[in-house]
């Protein structure tokens, strides 16, 4: 406990300090970020990304809503996510190498404390690496860890002791071969920046790749606005928003749908009637959902809570006159490698 509770912090802070003890220089900053996109093809928008990220970590007092994570994702091998994610850790540690870097890698199962004595490292560190360690059918975990990205504190639970309440520096670089979408549940997330690394870098050593981090990070300075800077990220698009932009294009171009609407009578539709036409067999409520989603997108908002009124629904669409239909031929809904989708 006193190594965990005291002397470690103590010894991290001593470090970080050190590693921080002079002023940012701009000049060495731009010739950093310079040397980055060349070596890795970082936008300025990418580049603007890892700098909220060094910033947030040397934030006093930082407040937690406004936590953002990395994620570093890549198709191909080789593209030096994990290089990059290292050399920051270790720099934002106050490490002198980046072969320290092992020491603040950590899983998700230890950050989410699925083992009652588990300390997490974001107790212990400034910054935190999850390689690969977002699972794509993260349904019933989703909430969870969305709540822990945002919060600043932990309970640990040592053996035959009282349980203590930690600070937590909730700052988590994750290195995936996945999009992040396909791990997002919602229609989207704020508390994630994507990077995209797409292309083979410059050959470099592993010292050259820290030195040029170490110095980035070194010189980096906040907006004066940090709320202003948080919300100049875009949202990264979840799965609702892929099923529901799927299903509206599916409404849209389904000329079958509109004969039917057309010859209902009444003057009112409903959900059941679009679920029943583009959904076969059980239907799930994450179907549902994203065909609902889809129809508010459309149509507006319902005249009641469940039923919007024929007229509007049929003006929708046909209101674009070169709308090209589709016939059920055409298009089959419930194709997996039409959806795009992990179904």
């Amino acid at each position: 406990m006193a190594w965990n509770g005291v002397l470690a912090v103590k010894r991290l802070n001593e470090r970080t300090a050190a590693m921080f003890s002079q002023s940012p220089d701009p000049a060495k900053f731009q010739g950093a970020a310079e040397k980055i996109k060349k070596i890795w093809g970082f936008s300025d928008t990418e580049i603007e990304a890892f700098r909220y990220f060094v910033c947030q970590c040397r934030h006093e007092n930082h407040n937690p809503s406004m936590n953002k994570s990395l994620y570093l994702f890549s198709n191909a091998k080789r593209t030096g996510k994990t290089s990059i994610a290292r050399a920051l850790v270790s720099v934002l540690n106050g490490e002198l190498s980046i072969d320290a870097a092992g020491a603040y890698e950590s899983t998700l199962a230890t950050e989410m404390q699925y083992n009652d004595h588990a300390l997490p490292l974001c107790a212990q560190s400034n910054a935190v690496l999850l390689d690969e360690m977002l699972p794509k059918d993260s349904k019933k975990a989703y909430g969870q860890i969305k709540s822990m990205l945002t919060s600043n504190t932990c309970h640990f639970n040592p053996k035959y002791q009282r349980v203590v309440t930690l600070p937590a520096k909730r700052f988590y670089i994750f290195t995936s071969n996945d999009e992040l979408s396909d791990f997002i549940q919602d229609d989207k997330e704020r508390r994630f920046i994507p990077i995209f690394m797409e292309r083979m870098p410059e050959q470099i050593s592993f010292e050259e790749i820290y030195d040029i981090w170490k110095s980035f990070a070194q010189n980096c300075t906040p907006e004066p606005n940090w709320q202003i800077w948080y919300n100049s990220f875009a949202e990264v698009d979840g799965l609702l928003t892929k099923e529901k932009d799927y299903y509206k294009n599916a409404i849209k171009g389904d000329e079958v749908l509109l004969s039917i609407i057309k010859g209902l009578e009444g003057y009112f539709v409903g959900p059941p009637l679009f679920n029943n036409h583009l959904l076969v067999g059980k239907q799930t409520r994450e179907e549902r959902k994203a065909v609902l989603a889809a129809m508010h997108e459309l149509f507006g908002e319902p005249y009641s809570p469940s039923r919007w009124k024929k007229s509007t629904v049929i003006e929708v669409l046909t209101r674009d006159e070169d709308a090209t239909f589709l016939t059920p031929e055409d298009i089959s809904i419930n194709s997996p490698e039409a959806r795009g989708l992990p179904f």
